[in-house]
């Protein structure tokens, strides 16, 4: 938690932080010009679906339980069967103004690749799979853990869908950083 103390001259305000986000900033009349919104993840342990399940240690809730450790015997990963275009979703419960979406991979043997070409999707149709597709992981991205996408609008629903015949999708968290509305 960070806390940040803001004077405007004839008012102080104590803003607290999680996790994310910056100070406020004043000029040097002391008036406040600008504040980044302080935001958190708002799909910590939230509802989450996926096609499948791999195993009992594979459970889509993994992905937003807080661990983002990239080994499987951590049980920190979602793990879905072997299928055609695999998907995993989090229901937020409301609607956010969202900042920003972490992905965690895998990080053990030669795993990781195994998300390449994955799409982040997130918006507010009632179908998740039906919102917009905010980015694809492409090589430089697996080079990042977490691997993060920014964006600057109203979500309900994220969801990480892997195209192509024979995939399995992993993800060993999930965090989505938001403000809500």
């Amino acid at each position: 938690m960070m806390m940040v103390l803001i004077n405007t001259g004839t008012l102080a305000v104590i803003l607290f932080c999680l996790v994310v986000g910056t100070p406020a900033q004043t000029c040097d009349n002391g008036q406040l010009t600008s504040m980044t919104l302080c935001t958190h993840d708002v799909a910590a342990g939230k509802k989450t679906k996926q096609h499948s399940t791999y195993n009992q240690d594979g459970r889509s809730e993994n992905a937003v339980n807080g661990n983002t450790s990239g080994y499987w015997r951590t049980r920190s990963c979602t793990g879905t069967l072997w299928a055609p275009n695999p998907w995993w979703t989090v229901d937020l419960g409301a609607s956010y103004q969202v900042g920003s979406i972490h992905i965690y991979n895998r990080v053990e043997g030669n795993l990781g690749p195994r998300l390449l070409g994955a799409q982040v999707l997130a918006g507010t149709a009632a179908d998740p799979l039906r919102n917009e597709i905010i980015g694809t992981i492409g090589s430089k991205e697996l080079l990042d853990n977490p691997i993060v996408f920014t964006l600057d609008k109203t979500v309900t629903h994220v969801s990480v869908r892997l195209p192509g015949n024979r995939k399995l999708l992993t993800l060993c968290g999930v965090e989505v950083y938001g403000v809500p509305l």
